[in-house]
């Protein structure tokens, strides 16, 4: 019983070392690009970013949601100034975003919407240019 004893004390000292110098690291570092400088975070925010498009010298994010809560909805997220705003009138689950010219795509599962007019804060214009049949999993 003894040995027993001892290798239990053993194993509950290593583990606590193991703790102990993982807690002494702290959080990884920021990643690098591939050629090795650093990179930095344009926004925070948007949950579960799926893609990114850029039109008129913005920077846009789709957003999923959040699959664990489902009240937190996605959307067209604005990237600007260190944040991620949500446009008014987003889908709740974006997919994909795509642009062509001026024109935003926006794939929201079952349809694809073409928003177009930025000013700056939205876009002017929006419509559906396909919906998916009946059970149509989805456009991504």
């Amino acid at each position: 019983m003894k040995g027993k004893g001892a290798v239990g004390a053993a194993l509950a000292l290593i583990l606590v070392g193991v703790s102990a110098a993982t807690a002494a690291k702290g959080p990884p570092p920021p990643p690098k690009a591939s050629g090795g400088q650093a990179v930095s975070v344009v926004a925070r925010g948007v949950p579960t970013p799926t893609a990114f498009a850029f039109v008129g010298g913005a920077t846009f994010a789709g957003g999923f949601g959040d699959e664990e809560h489902p009240k937190i909805t996605g959307g067209v997220y604005l990237l600007a100034g260190g944040k991620a705003t949500k446009l008014p009138g987003s889908p709740a689950h974006v997919l994909g975003l795509a642009t062509h010219g001026t024109t935003l795509y926006v794939s929201s599962g079952h349809a694809i919407a073409a928003w177009t007019g930025w000013n700056g804060k939205t876009f002017t214009g929006r419509r559906t240019i396909v919906t998916g049949p009946k059970r149509f999993t989805a456009f991504t």
